[in-house]
């Protein structure tokens, strides 16, 4: 068997804007595949590789449960939605898959490469780049709030992106119901991308609505840097990182966040931080935030086992 792809390792995707700004539509689960394998893209590559994973991998890249039917109906429900790339003068199109094909073995291994077409987006990029971290994506449920933060984070240094409401209604290609209902796609698309991106972005926006008569015309969205707020920070490590270590200490105890949002010493002892002690820990962990190991890939217990090591009882 030929060496796999290590999809645990690689957390950032570039992407040329003119994929970013294409029209398609993608669930949680299909648009998660496609962003996990944009990790997978060295930016000195200068072709596509065939890349090669395991479905243990892929789980715990996307921090979800998939056995075999799960990821077939998936990947065949992607194949079927291509992106629409307009071209950039305006006049003609492109119609492609993200993937060439999907190949899928008896022993959990599984084989992709991305089309030849998306060569010119995807690498050596010319033009706008957006280059986005994939554990700021990976905790959002919603697939829109997914491509919505795509969208801003062209924009970033600019500081706000004015959108016409139907052509962004296009972009995100969104059904029916939220074109007739216009406080339906507020609530499902834009309130929920907002909240989102707040939540688990490097990127904090807010958006206005501009009317043309009585209907809402354009929205225009105000982006600026996340100052991660301490209790943000401490919220999201709660929900999102339970009984992960966090950080070691400088004679190297390693400290976790129990379920209950307790900070503990995940050594020995046990113990858990006084008050005052978590306090001052949680305001280091903040200022460390950039080199906290829960963010790093889980370590592929698959692997650990072949050679007799108990991932267990490694911290």
């Amino acid at each position: 068997m030929s060496k796999t792809t290590d999809l645990t390792k690689r957390n950032f995707t570039r992407q040329s804007h003119v994929i970013v700004n294409a029209r398609y539509a993608l669930t949680r689960a299909e648009i998660d595949i496609v962003l996990t394998l944009l990790t997978a893209i060295k930016q000195e590559d200068e072709d596509f590789k065939d890349y090669q994973f395991t479905i243990k991998e892929l789980e715990q890249k996307t921090n979800r449960k998939w056995n075999s039917k799960q990821l077939k109906d998936t990947i065949k429900s992607l194949m079927g939605k291509p992106l629409d790339i307009p071209k950039e003068n305006g006049k003609g199109w492109t119609i492609v898959n993200w993937f060439s094909y999907f190949d899928y073995s008896d022993g959990g291994i599984i084989t992709c490469r991305f089309d030849k077409v998306l060569k010119p987006y995807l690498l050596q990029i010319k033009g706008t780049r957006i280059i986005s971290d994939f554990r700021h994506l990976l905790p959002m449920q919603s697939s829109y709030s997914k491509r919505m933060y795509l969208l801003l984070k062209e924009y970033d240094k600019i500081g706000s992106r004015k959108f016409n409401i139907e052509e962004l209604q296009d972009i995100l290609k969104v059904p029916n119901s939220h074109k007739t209902r216009y406080n339906k796609f507020k609530q499902d698309v834009l309130q929920r991308s907002e909240k989102d991106i707040n939540k688990f972005t490097d990127l904090e926006v807010n958006f206005v609505e501009k009317k043309q008569g009585r209907k809402i015309h354009e929205v225009v969205f105000f982006i600026r840097k996340n100052n991660n707020k301490l209790k943000d920070f401490i919220s999201n490590i709660r929900e999102l990182y339970p009984n992960k270590v966090l950080l070691h200490t400088k004679d190297g105890r390693p400290i976790k966040c129990s379920k209950k949002g307790l900070l503990y010493y995940a050594d020995s002892s046990n113990l858990t931080l006084d008050k005052k002690t978590a306090q001052k820990t949680w305001e280091w962990l903040h200022e460390n935030r950039a080199n906290l190991e829960c963010y790093e890939s889980v370590i592929d217990e698959e692997r650990l086992k072949r050679v007799g090591i108990d991932s267990s009882k490694l911290t």
